[in-house]
């Protein structure tokens, strides 16, 4: 018990010299300071057992105080915004009148002798126990529940850690003695102890930093205080020279051990309030990130209706459906659909990389035959090729190979890896082929003898708004928009694409690798 007493005390004491203390720690302090005296009580009273009841009364009163506290630590714990008149102008008045009814012996402890004699009043002092900490488990539920992760943490550690040892003091101090069993009956108020321990961590939890720092002051004063005594109480010059020498070197190594500790916290919590700057930064990066996506959506979908009518109109114009045109006026309408068609894929492309980045792109799942869809990409972009005198060739597997896949949204990444070919060649020709790779994986390979690219340009390639130096050269037209979203959306088909050069104007190969089925 004594012990039990000490320990509490010094977990007091690490409270009631927190840095930032609250009303949880007020509150914590005085039910330490009760449950100290509770077991103050019951070390006497087990001393001297004969004789006057007032110190088992004195007892049984100091644990009236504990239910109500808790009670009130519970509702208050973590909470910002709390009816503390209410809550304590209910849960007083209990405990007010039990206080006057115990106090009077023929009510409650008739003797002070094993075994005791109870009165009347002992089922309604249990209940009272009983109503006070179920009130306060369920108030402790109801806030976990509700609770963030962080807060949660610390709410378990105040229920879980009470809730056995108020059991266990409550059946050992009041149940037990019922049937004439008094072993656990001295010992019930060291099992508030692990009470005590639990909620001071959950206390703590935010403020472990803090902890140390104090935990290491009172032990290194504390055996400087032992130290210095025994230095007082030496006997001859020896023992006297001993104890100063062993005083001083603990003194010396003690302020060197605080510093220490000292500078370790300040680094933590410097590490620990960057943390969180660079936490809250994030969050408004997200929210900065988020808002632009919705604006690029907006303005897009805003965008793409004007683009069709521009579109719809050019397309009648150049039918001659408003009368015939001379040749330099189609030049001009056909010129302005080009640039309209531009405008029509710059805008899907950001509409495409709003979408995934949020975390909204529908993909319609499918199981397709890869050559397929190549061969009717290359046959819609030959007469591009032909009109450049480019030799566009295309090498199909033997057999019929499936891919799992979103058909219009491979289309979209195929389309622009020999579009892209075709473009950045000026001469000589375009590889399309297919190949197999083990068993499980299928490989389409484009390959060209265009401008190439050196190897610092390989790596930043699929970033977004990325071009290859040389690439203005040869077509100026384009945001750098297309291989970052070829990239994405071969990601989601759990595939990878890549490019390889042997430098400039060796040409390049775009590789996409992609699971069979």
């Amino acid at each position: 018990l004594f012990l039990s007493a000490v320990v509490l005390l010094f977990i007091t004491v690490l409270v009631l010299y927190k840095k930032k203390r609250g009303r949880d720690d007020d509150l914590f302090i005085v039910l330490n300071v009760v449950i100290i005296f509770w077991i103050l009580t019951d070390i006497i009273y087990s001393k001297f057992t004969s004789g006057s009841v007032s110190w088992p009364i004195l007892t049984y009163i100091s644990a009236l105080f504990l239910p109500f506290l808790y009670l009130i630590f519970s509702y208050s714990f973590l909470s910002k915004n709390w009816s503390k008149k209410l809550v304590f102008l209910f849960s007083l008045l209990p405990l007010a009148l039990l206080t006057l009814l115990v106090y009077r012996p023929e009510l409650m402890l008739k003797n002070s002798q094993i075994p005791l004699k109870f009165g009347g009043l002992l089922p309604f002092y249990a209940f009272y126990m009983a109503s006070y900490f179920m009130a306060s488990y369920a108030i402790l539920l109801k806030k976990m529940r509700e609770a963030e992760i962080m807060q949660k943490r610390q709410i378990q550690f105040v229920f879980f850690g009470s809730f056995i040892p108020s059991i266990t003091a409550f059946v050992g101090a009041l149940i037990l003695p019922l049937f004439g069993m008094y072993q656990v009956y001295f010992l019930s108020p060291a099992f508030t102890l692990v009470l005590s321990i639990f909620i001071a961590f959950a206390i703590f939890k935010h403020n472990l930093f803090e902890t140390k720092l104090v935990a290491t002051e009172l032990f290194v004063g504390l055996l400087s205080l032992i130290l210095f005594i025994r230095f007082l109480t030496s006997e001859g010059a020896n023992d006297y020279l001993i104890n100063a020498a062993v005083l001083v070197g603990v003194t010396i190594f003690g302020i060197l051990l605080l510093k220490s500790v000292f500078k370790e916290i300040r680094m933590r919590e410097q590490l620990s309030k960057a943390s969180e700057e660079l936490q809250k930064a994030n969050e408004e990066l997200k929210k900065l990130d988020k808002a632009k996506s919705e604006f690029i959506s907006i303005a897009s979908h805003q965008l793409r209706t004007p683009l069709s009518i521009i579109k719809g109109y050019a397309s009648m114009l150049l039918e001659g459906s408003y009368g015939i045109l001379p040749d330099k006026a189609k030049d001009i309408i056909q010129k302005i659909e080009k640039s309209n068609e531009r405008l029509v894929r710059l805008i899907n492309d950001l509409l495409d990389i709003s979408r995934m980045e949020g975390g909204r792109m529908k993909f319609q799942w499918n199981f397709i035959i890869l050559s397929d869809l190549v061969q009717s990409v290359v046959e819609e972009l030959r007469p591009q090729a032909d009109k450049k005198s480019l030799a566009l060739n295309w090498q199909t597997l033997g057999e019929k190979t499936y891919v799992r896949a979103d058909e219009e949204k491979l289309r979209q990444v195929i389309m622009n890896l020999i579009d892209n070919a075709i473009k950045y060649t000026t001469e000589g020709q375009v590889d399309v082929s297919i190949q197999k790779i083990g068993t499980d994986r299928i490989r389409l390979l484009v390959k060209d003898t265009g401008i190439g690219m050196k190897k610092e340009e390989i790596e930043v390639l699929f970033g977004k708004f990325i071009r290859g130096r040389e690439v203005p050269k040869v077509w100026t037209e384009g945001v750098g928009l297309g291989l970052y979203v070829a990239k994405m959306i071969i990601e989601e088909h759990k595939g990878k694409v890549w490019a390889e050069s042997e430098g400039e104007n060796k040409g390049s190969t775009f590789n996409v690798e992609l699971p069979v089925y």
